[in-house]
């Protein structure tokens, strides 16, 4: 039998007594506004030091992409980060980060299926 555990793992019930988890690979998207509510913009150089310090240190990979985003009626540029992991906790910690340093309202998070690697 298998079930859904918690986002992320699935739980796989062979017999009565043996029972597996199994974390399950997802792409993310991050959405995160540079401009900073209470005045002043996300600059390059801080959003380069951004990825040093808390992309490239917990994933391999990852898409960076220039967008226009929209916050409560105001239109920003935006950075979406685009992750393929099975670790939802540090897209979590990730988008945390990203929120509390630049003192933003929030950072949007987007479940998609996996990439397929061929």
């Amino acid at each position: 039998m298998i079930t859904q555990h918690h986002q992320g793992c699935i739980k796989v019930q062979v017999l009565d007594w043996v029972c597996a988890s199994y974390l399950i690979m997802q792409t993310y998207q991050m959405f995160m506004g540079r401009d900073i509510p209470s005045g002043g913009y996300v600059s390059n150089q801080e959003w380069d030091a951004f990825c040093k310090s808390c992309l490239d240190t917990r994933f391999d990979g990852y898409t960076i992409q220039d967008v226009q985003g929209c916050w409560k009626g105001k239109h920003e540029d935006t950075k979406l980060v685009s992750i393929t992991t099975e670790y939802d906790n540090l897209i979590k910690e990730v988008a945390t980060l990203f929120r509390d340093t630049f003192k933003q309202d929030s950072v949007a998070i987007q479940t998609l299926p996996p990439m397929e690697f061929v």
